[in-house]
């Protein structure tokens, strides 16, 4: 009897040790891809802004149709890195809606560009 009771504690110590292990493992496994989507985000939004830059000295409509595809290309991205932190505050929405107007703008803009319309504005 009292061996019966040892072996049942025997794998309940050891079902505890490996249920502790997955824990740790998948905490492990949520906080790495969480900090790959934040330094992910981060080289992103850099590129947004290195494009942004660009945008403004293009000098040819391809050249301008190019960067600003690659513009509209890195803000999703971006957006799409930022919608998997798991932090929420209003920061991150007027970050997410920045974001978003970059990229629908930049797609317009691109747009306009590739079939030689005049990016100014019409009077």
């Amino acid at each position: 009897m009292l061996s019966v009771i040892g072996v049942f504690l025997l794998i309940i110590i050891i079902l505890g040790i490996l249920l502790y292990q997955r824990q740790v493992q998948a905490k492990q496994i949520s906080e790495n891809t969480y900090n790959m989507a934040f330094y992910e985000l981060v080289d992103y939004v850099e590129n947004v802004e290195t494009y942004l830059a660009k945008s403004l000295i293009s000098t040819t409509p391809q050249h301008g149709a190019e960067t600003l595809t690659s513009l509209w290309r890195e803000a999703n991205m971006a957006q799409s890195y930022l919608a998997r932190l798991p932090i929420e505050s209003q920061e991150l929405e007027k970050t997410q809606k920045f974001l978003n107007q970059v990229s629908d703008y930049s797609y317009s803009l691109s747009r306009k560009n590739i079939y030689n319309e005049s990016l100014g504005r019409k009077i």
